[in-house]
């Protein structure tokens, strides 16, 4: 749960059944996941560990609370498109920053 509220994780989405994370630790690793009818099926993630490790709970722990959000507040988008995506604010500005040609950014 650490890096859950550490906010460790920097992307999760589902799209069309199939489900991808990264959650940043040593290295930024990579889970994918089946997700149907509520259920996560074959997690895995890209880190040597061979059990359930940190980075897939922490995953689980956000995907979890973005589809709280989105079945509260957009069911009617979700439900039509079947597809999800979030980035985590920093990684989002730290993004878009560093590959800013001009111009400038306020919050």
């Amino acid at each position: 749960k650490e890096y859950f509220f550490e906010n460790r994780v920097t992307y999760v989405g589902i799209a069309e059944g199939r489900g991808k994370a990264i959650v940043e630790g040593e290295h930024a690793y990579e889970l994918d996941f089946d997700y149907a009818d509520g259920e996560i099926r074959h997690l895995t993630c890209s880190c040597p560990c061979g059990y359930t490790c940190k980075h897939e709970v922490a995953a689980m722990f956000q995907l979890r609370e973005i589809l709280e959000d989105v079945t509260e507040y957009y069911a009617e988008e979700y439900k039509s498109s079947g597809c999800v995506a979030a980035v985590a604010k920093a990684a989002f500005f730290s993004m878009v920053l560093h590959r800013k040609k001009h111009g400038s950014i306020a919050l």
